[in-house]
């Protein structure tokens, strides 16, 4: 049986970034460990066969980069530095059980590794369970309606030019299978709409540009580290300059603690690097769009993505919404991920893996809250960093996540 996963590069562009940048850092061999978190209703202890899910992800852990991989690595910008380090990725752990009923899933290594786990483990929890529902269905009908539903999709694209987008999808897609199939058709059908891929493997193959951003996971560590409420307070400036410093043209997501917050104290820093985006990933985007525009007005608006849980009437009202208040649709783009790979007849699952604890003194654990407070996670010390984030005052939004 060919495995799931049979390259390190069929994962997110920013995971390699985020890895990239974590090497260059003091903290780079710091023991942190990723966990696995269900946030849908479904019992995937039952559901998965666990020896397959061993097996799948022990192969995971044995595959290394390969002279092709690293050659186009280097190719897309990695310096020699960083993949003299990926070739030498040891020291990682990966545990797989049933804890409390509940499927667990946990890997431990020196973060600058540890972090290139995070999407393959999902894209491999996805593919298993879908391929378990759609057989206990007739075998073909989830293919059948996401490409069916593809074609619709496509028929409202070509409705509407002013909607460009990365495709987000291989965490949570159906298969690796399908997010070819996806990636073909858009190649062919929309070549201006889709502006990339965020999987560096298919976009090495159909020879298009990888795109990616950054996620909660560096923010995160760095408030982790800290040891004072005003350590912690100005542990996100600290690492908005390490980031951008880093990679200067980027999309920044601020909402780790609260967007609101985020833009009072560090909008002078995105104002001042006009290649700086930012990327609205929970919460209400209208209510993220008047965030803002109060705080940049329209004129200076830095270019803005979307990315949380996306689908063509979505995309719309966003992006109808931000033109009729001036904003130019060219400073606006979505990071279209489960709805375009996972869209069938089958309920996508609503998964994450998630930098858990940092191994410093002793092992701390991370917080994230989010503009959306059920996608919070570390609430042991939530009360404490609402407090020290002012979080309260916060625009106010709850609701189940969409994936």
């Amino acid at each position: 049986m060919i495995p799931i996963i049979t390259s390190l590069l069929d994962t997110d562009l920013y995971k390699l970034k985020m890895s990239e940048f974590i090497s260059q850092t003091e903290h780079s061999d710091t023991l942190v460990e990723f966990k696995f978190i269900n946030r849908s209703n479904v019992d995937l202890g039952s559901i998965l066969d666990l020896s397959r899910l061993e097996d799948e992800i022990s192969n995971l852990m044995s595959l290394r980069f390969d002279y092709y991989d690293l050659s186009y690595l280097n190719e897309i910008g990695f310096s020699k530095e960083y993949l003299n380090i990926l070739t030498k990725i040891d020291d990682i752990a990966c545990a797989v059980n049933i804890l409390e009923g509940n499927l667990n899933i946990r890997v431990v290594g020196p973060w600058k590794y540890a972090t290139l786990y995070e999407t393959p483990i999902l894209a491999i929890v996805n593919e298993l369970y879908g391929s378990i529902i759609s057989n206990s269905l007739l075998p073909s009908s989830q293919m059948s309606a996401i490409t069916e539903k593809l074609s619709r999709k496509v028929e409202e694209l070509k409705k509407d030019k002013r909607i460009r987008f990365i495709e987000f999808g291989t965490r949570r897609r159906f298969s690796k299978f399908a997010q070819k199939v996806v990636m073909m058709s858009l190649q062919e059908l929309c070549p201006t709409q889709m502006i990339g891929t965020s999987n560096v493997l298919l976009a090495r193959d159909f020879d298009i540009t990888p795109l990616g951003t950054l996620a909660h996971e560096v923010p995160m560590f760095y408030a982790c580290i800290s040891d004072s409420e005003e350590e912690l307070f100005n542990s996100q400036g600290k690492i908005l300059y390490k980031w951008i410093s880093y990679c200067p043209n980027t999309y920044y997501i601020p909402d780790t603690y609260g967007t609101l917050n985020w833009l009072k104290q560090y909008a002078h820093i995105i104002k001042k690097n006009e290649s700086v985006g930012l990327r609205q990933d929970s919460g209400n985007p209208i209510t993220f769009i008047d965030l803002v525009v109060e705080t940049f007005e329209i004129e200076s608006c830095p270019k803005l993505m979307f990315s949380d849980g996306l689908n063509i009437a979505t995309m719309q009202e966003i992006m109808t919404y931000a033109t009729n208040l001036g904003i130019s649709s060219d400073k606006i783009c979505f990071g279209w991920g489960t709805n375009l790979t996972n869209d069938g007849v089958i309920k996508p699952l609503s998964i994450v893996m998630k930098l858990n604890t940092v191994k410093l003194d002793y092992w701390r654990e991370t917080v994230k809250l989010s503009d959306n407070i059920k996608k919070a996670i570390g609430r042991p010390l939530l009360a404490h960093y609402c407090k020290v984030f002012n979080y309260d005052n916060q625009p106010k939004y709850s609701m189940d996540c969409t994936y």
